[in-house]
């Protein structure tokens, strides 16, 4: 597992994040199913809205909350039409 991106908010914003898998998917391959862990309602901290997107090539979701000067981590976890599976950690920075 590896941290995929650090993006910062402000605490009152509801802001829409996309992680592209583009490259790391073969050309036919598509992303079938998403789930989410970690530090997602700590604090008000909330990711939800998780999608697969764009083809079954990209994952969107939304984050809000959270306490300003915090950090939070989240796990996002594909799987895919070939059966593959990919966990990916990013962190998000409340400011």
């Amino acid at each position: 597992m590896s941290r995929i991106g650090r993006f910062q908010k402000d605490a009152q914003d509801r802001k829409r994040y996309v992680v592209d898998y583009e490259d790391w998917l073969d050309s036919s391959e598509a992303i079938t199913a998403v789930t989410v862990t970690g530090d997602v309602s700590a604090d008000g901290f909330l990711i939800d809205g998780f999608i697969a997107a764009e083809g079954g090539k990209q994952v969107i979701y939304f984050a809000s909350g959270g306490v300003a000067g915090e950090e939070y981590n989240a796990t996002i976890t594909i799987t895919t039409n070939m059966s593959q599976i990919k966990e990916d950690w990013i962190t998000h920075v409340v400011t």
